[in-house]
């Protein structure tokens, strides 16, 4: 954990409703994430060097990051070097934006040759790869570029459509490109509040664990994702 003394915990209020159960704005406060930077980071470099001999690290909520949005490709190749003197076997990084903004994935397409995975929505990954199309757009053709960029896999999920997924990592022949989509499991919508957070905790829960396997692992986030919009998360009634 890291404090900053002075600075609220970020949080975020979410006004979900509407005919579709989907329609959702945001009220949010960065607190002291918006202060996070590269020197709040030693307890996961001390972490890192007595770690396991599988080492995976999320970066969640890029959007409300301060200085360390700039300092995070650095800070990337930084525990990778920190991994390999360690005598760590492997260690594997990922991030999920959360932005709604194009404002807010500022920064992040320099971090894409040190991560191994990108998870986040359609919209997200469309902001991400500066496509202009239409955002209801499914093409592959986005998550393609983004994996190509930086060598890494890609994940978008796509609502009531399931997820699209898009690596250059994996298969028999190094850079071979392997892609494909996963329904959504049938679910009477509720509430979709958490969903995402819940698909990204199945993705990488399974993808470590199966090193790497990412059909598998979009497969678990799909699933993962139905099981809270089934349910009505926490109301504040004013």
């Amino acid at each position: 954990f890291v404090c900053c003394q002075g600075s609220p915990t970020g949080s975020c209020v979410v006004l979900s409703g509407g005919e579709g159960k989907s329609e959702r704005a945001f009220v949010t406060c960065a607190g002291a994430s918006g202060l996070l930077a590269a020197e709040h980071l030693e307890g996961l470099r001390a972490a890192i060097r007595r770690g396991p001999r599988r080492v995976h690290v999320h970066f969640g909520g890029f959007y409300s990051y301060g200085p360390l949005r700039r300092q995070l490709p650095a800070v990337l190749s930084e525990l990778r070097r920190i991994a390999e003197t360690s005598g760590v076997g492997r260690l594997t990084t990922s991030v999920d934006p959360n932005a709604t903004e194009v404002a807010q994935v500022d920064g992040l397409r320099d971090c894409l040759v040190e991560l191994d995975l990108i998870k986040g929505n359609l919209s997200e990954v469309q902001m991400l790869s500066g496509d202009e199309e239409d955002g209801k757009s499914q093409g592959i053709d986005m998550l393609r570029a983004l994996a190509r960029d930086g060598h890494c896999a890609v994940v978008a999920t796509c609502g009531a459509k399931g997820a699209r997924y898009c690596s250059t990592r994996g298969g028999a022949g190094v850079g071979e490109m392997v892609e494909g989509h996963v329904e959504a499991c049938p679910v009477d919508v509720v509430d979709c509040t958490g969903a995402g957070d819940a698909s990204c905790a199945g993705l990488l829960a399974s993808w470590v664990l199966c090193d790497g396997a990412l059909p598998e692992a979009v497969q678990l986030a799909c699933v993962a994702a139905q099981q809270i919009a089934q349910a009505l998360a926490v109301v504040l009634l004013l």
